[in-house]
C-alpha cells in the first residue's frame, strides 16, 4: 500500500511535470507566432513605405524635369528626350531593385514559417520521445519489482 501511495506520487508529479512542460512548449509556440505576425506587418509596412518613397521619387523627377524646361526653354529637344530617357531607365531601375527586395523578403518570411513549422514538430517528437522513455522506465521498474 505504501508502494502504490509511493508510485501514485510519482505518477502524478511526472503528470505535473509534463504538463507544465508542454504548457511552456505551447507559450513559446505562441511567442513565435506572435513574433511572425510582427514581422509580418512590418514587412507590409516596409513595402508601403517603399512604395511611397517610389511616388515620391517620381515626383521629385517630374519637378526637376520641369525646373529644367523654365531655366533652359532653349535647349535642343535631343537633350530633353536623353534626360526623359534617363530618368525612365532610372525609374525601371529603382523599381526592378524594390520588387527584388520584396521578393527577397517574401522568400524569407516564407522559409521562417517553414523553419518554426519543423521546429514546432521536432520538439513534439522529442516530447514523444521522452515521454515514451518515462513509460518504458516505469514499466521497466514494474516489472523489475514484480518479479522479485
Amino acid at each position: 500500500s505504501a508502494e502504490a501511495t509511493e508510485e501514485e506520487e510519482e505518477r502524478r508529479i511526472r503528470e505535473e511535470r509534463r504538463r507544465a512542460e508542454q504548457e511552456a512548449r505551447q507559450a513559446k509556440v505562441q511567442e513565435k507566432i506572435e513574433l511572425s505576425r510582427k514581422y509580418a506587418e512590418a514587412l507590409a509596412q516596409r513595402e508601403q513605405l517603399a512604395a511611397l518613397n517610389a511616388e515620391h521619387q517620381k515626383r521629385l523627377a517630374a519637378h526637376y524635369a520641369s525646373k529644367k524646361q523654365e531655366e533652359g526653354g532653349g535647349q535642343i529637344e535631343e537633350q530633353d528626350q536623353n534626360s526623359s530617357d534617363l530618368e525612365q531607365r532610372y525609374f525601371q531601375a529603382l523599381r526592378q531593385v524594390s520588387d527584388g527586395r520584396t521578393e527577397l523578403e517574401k522568400v524569407q518570411l516564407n522559409y521562417d514559417h517553414i523553419v518554426l513549422d519543423m521546429k514546432t514538430r521536432f520538439e513534439q517528437k522529442q516530447d514523444k520521445v521522452k515521454e515514451l522513455r518515462e513509460q518504458f522506465a516505469a514499466l521497466k521498474s514494474e516489472v523489475a519489482g514484480g518479479g522479485a
